[in-house]
């Protein structure tokens, strides 16, 4: 998905509706965790690229709703008032936040307060484990497929060597329990687009990793980090929603920080929208990481 990179990169990345745009010859890729779609400089260009590339061919194992508009008419297009519920609930036991991140998405959400919008703070039940549970199942089970379909398997790093055979160990039941459509968590999940437009959270639980931070961890303790690292993206890959990361500002380092905003089932439109009237009133296209540094 698109959170991830454009998060810690300063960019603008929209994950798309499950189904927006087609993944053929595949008719879905990683059990329907994934999902093609730009990652941009800013929520136009996003939606210039997505206006051409989006629809459905046959074959494909979802098809999305068409959009209200073009993404070009709704990335130029004023949201008008939107209720727009905050939460800072990590996504599971003991799964720490920055206190950067946190401030970057208080600062939003005081930002979308002074542009208009109904702000609220809503910490909905989100079935964390089921979610969770059934993300780490698709992962693994598609790295061994993946793996498995490779011509020259065993030349890929040890560490996705060593995923791939988690994969492959896993139960059976726990596979076909993981890969089905969940239809009541979609629904449980979407429950709270009944009090709100739009859900604001984090992207990530802390600013940017550096580069092999994590490679002395063996392949449980790296994959555990990932999964604290990126606790709210994994619902809405599972349950398939839009959701757009949007850059916030920088650490006091210099690092990209971002936020992440979640939409309701096929409507991408409101969240270009609000996302391009935040970068109106705090441009980022011109700004670049700084105070990276260098290690020998």
């Amino acid at each position: 998905r698109s959170a991830l990179p454009s998060a810690v990169t300063g960019l603008f990345g929209l994950k798309p509706q499950r189904g927006r745009i087609s993944l053929s010859p595949e008719p879905q890729m990683w059990g329907g965790l994934v999902v093609a779609g730009p990652i941009t400089r800013t929520v136009l260009d996003w939606a210039l690229v997505a206006d051409q590339i989006h629809g459905a061919v046959p074959g494909d194992a979802h098809v999305a709703h068409p959009p209200r508009t073009s993404f070009t008419e709704a990335a130029r297009t004023d949201p008008g008032r939107l209720r727009i519920g905050v939460s800072l609930r990590p996504w599971g036991p003991g799964i720490p936040i920055a206190e950067e991140v946190r401030d970057a998405v208080q600062d939003t959400a005081a930002l979308l307060t002074d542009l208009g919008h109904d702000v609220v703070r809503l910490d909905p039940p989100m079935r964390d484990v089921t979610a969770s549970t059934q993300f780490a199942a698709r992962y693994l089970y598609n790295a061994h497929l993946a793996r498995t379909g490779m011509e020259f398997p065993d030349l890929v790093e040890p560490r996705t060597r060593a995923v791939a055979e988690l994969g492959r160990r896993l139960p059976r039941g726990l596979v076909r329990w993981a890969m089905k459509d969940d239809r009541a968590l979609t629904a449980h999940a979407n429950r709270i687009f009944t009090s709100v437009d739009v859900l604001l959270t984090p992207a990530l639980t802390r600013p940017p990793i550096r580069v092999g931070e994590w490679d002395g961890r063996n392949v449980v303790a790296a994959l555990l980090a990932a999964s604290h690292y990126t606790t709210f993206l994994q619902m809405w890959n599972v349950v398939g929603n839009p959701a757009a990361s949007v850059p916030a500002g920088r650490t006091s380092s210099g690092l990209p920080l971002a936020v992440q905003l979640v939409g309701r089932q096929h409507d991408e439109c409101t969240l270009l929208s609000v996302s391009a009237q935040l970068e109106r009133a705090r441009p980022w296209a011109d700004r670049t990481p700084s105070g990276l540094g260098h290690t020998k």
